[in-house]
């Protein structure tokens, strides 16, 4: 455990001392409101609603996350950082479980600062903490994902260029994947199908209050297989095996 704590201190001291750290955390809040009080004009519709600011965040991630993972693992293969974790007594697994923890505390913190946004919406009207608060746990689900997805394609890519590009298509992907029947005319069939896999259907049902534990397991099995893919293929290239 102290070679794992080791690795998310040292990670968050990474983000937080870095510029890519503080570029990220500001585009994310800066963004996020400007999309919900100018793009979507909250003011001029007058509800008391936080619907509007939490759908902007699936795109928002699907940019921005892939900026704070392309490092994590891509980075260290090209300076040689991966060997000397790798003599550390701690397994592969390990490592990969830090770095998402990592990771998460940092999404964690940025969310945290977020919360002035919906503190000034309900000095305007109505606004349901319960609701709010389910909305931040869809949030912290969705960037939890979309994270460790990011890991899997950092583990697989030495430079940093490409592990970014890679991560955006994918996650983009993923979140709006259910769009592609509809665009190609598809069926209602493949709609629905389409709509399983969708992180941003999951999201969204989950960011209406909806609490179904089919959309709360998916999202835990996808970070569980993307964590698990991470950690094979660093372990495959660390000692040349799928160990």
């Amino acid at each position: 455990m102290t070679g794992a704590y080791a690795i998310v201190r040292r990670d968050l001291l990474a983000l937080t001392n870095s510029a890519i750290g503080w570029v990220v955390a500001a585009l994310m809040l800066a963004l996020s409101a400007g999309a919900f009080f100018w793009v979507n004009a909250f003011l001029a519709r007058d509800v008391a609603s936080m619907d509007a600011y939490f759908a902007t965040w699936p795109a928002l991630l699907a940019f921005l996350i892939p900026a704070l993972t392309m490092r994590v693992f891509a980075e260290e293969r090209s300076s040689g950082m991966d060997e000397m974790i790798g003599v550390l007594p701690i397994s592969t697994g390990r490592v990969v479980a830090a770095k998402f923890a990592s990771l998460g505390i940092y999404l964690l913190f940025v969310m945290l600062m977020t919360v002035p946004v919906p503190l000034g919406v309900s000095l305007l009207g109505e606004l349901s903490p319960s609701l709010v608060l389910v909305q931040y746990v869809a949030l912290l689900l969705l960037g939890l994902t979309m994270a460790s997805v990011g890991l899997f394609v950092s583990s697989l890519c030495a430079s940093q260029l490409l592990a970014y590009v890679l991560t955006t298509l994918v996650l983009f992907g993923l979140s709006f994947v259910d769009s592609l029947p509809v665009m190609l005319g598809l069926g209602a069939q493949w709609v629905e199908a389409a709509r399983l896999i969708s992180l941003d259907a999951r999201y969204g049902r989950l960011s209406q209050g909806l609490l179904d534990v089919a959309d709360i397991v998916f999202f835990a099995a996808m970070v569980a297989v993307f964590l698990r893919a991470a950690t094979h293929a660093i372990h495959a290239r660390r000692y040349g095996t799928n160990g």
